[in-house]
């Protein structure tokens, strides 16, 4: 399957945004995939704290292959970090707390510590092409967190 970003720079994101926030060595309970799934039309990314049972790896983000190949790299290389950082709050203040509030103050400061931009996003409905005609869709000013 041909992928919008390569697994490597994936790989390289989520490694970066776990080293910058103090919980490099987390890496392995990650485990991320592409999802075709209907639920992430409305979305980049999830990242699935419901893993029953919990098991290594703990973490489960799942990108969305339909809406990356319409992303620019700027918003695919975001919604990495914007995912990997939940992990890394997670780590951190608890996935209790995260789960209260998960883009909240601590999640934003994860964020900014990789030197990328703390924004939440839902795709809007849009057809295919409407989602060409606006490939900057997802940072339009009033997703900014």
């Amino acid at each position: 399957m041909q992928t919008p970003i390569s697994s490597d720079k994936v790989e390289e994101l989520i490694w970066h945004a776990l080293t910058t926030n103090g919980v490099e060595d987390a890496d392995f309970l990650i485990d991320w995939s592409w999802s075709s799934a209907s639920f992430m039309k409305s979305r980049m990314g999830l990242l699935n704290l419901q893993r029953k049972p919990i098991t290594i790896p703990v973490f489960e983000i799942f990108f969305s292959i339909f809406n990356f190949s319409f992303a620019t790299e700027w918003q695919r290389e975001n919604t990495v970090i914007h995912e990997a950082c939940h992990v890394a709050e997670c780590l951190r203040v608890g996935g209790v707390q995260h789960a209260q509030d998960p883009h909240g103050e601590e999640w934003k400061a994860a964020v900014l510590q990789t030197d990328y931009t703390p924004i939440a996003h839902t795709v809007l409905k849009m057809t295919d092409k409407e989602r060409f005609d606006k490939a900057n869709y997802l940072t339009s000013p009033d997703c900014v967190v």
